[in-house]
């Protein structure tokens, strides 16, 4: 419905506690990958786990927004985002403790949360598409 997903931050990333995001995310595992996969087929398998692991729901279609590249947080310098947009349902239910609280805004009242550094460029690669 033209909403974005924003969650304030819970879980194992501490630096982040109390922060709003926008999107889910996660590394690549090597079990997303087979020998014959290309890298980009192996990033969408990842997202479709995480999809599954964070929101427990499926996700298809992804659109590829960017990539973000920062090196002025700490969580910036052992990270590098490959970001991209998807449709999910309005009735989405997370089913992960990273998430705290969970709701869908206008894009326009995301810029009125405090929100992590990669939540802002996201955003921005968002509004460029």
């Amino acid at each position: 419905a033209g909403e974005l997903l924003t969650y304030q931050r819970h879980g194992t990333e501490s630096r982040l506690h109390q922060l709003w995001s926008v999107g889910v995310g996660g590394h690549v595992n090597q079990g997303d990958c087979t020998p014959t996969m290309s890298p980009i087929e192996c990033i969408e398998c990842g997202m479709r786990r995480e999809c599954l692991e964070e929101l427990g729901t499926e996700c298809e279609n992804f659109n590829l927004l960017g990539i973000i590249n920062e090196e002025e947080t700490a969580v910036g310098h052992s990270h590098i985002g490959i970001v991209f947009a998807t449709h999910l349902p309005k009735d989405v239910t997370p089913s992960s403790a990273e998430l705290g609280t969970v709701r869908f805004v206008p894009p326009a009242d995301v810029t009125t949360l405090s929100t992590e550094l990669w939540s802002q460029l996201a955003i921005k690669l968002l509004h460029n598409s």
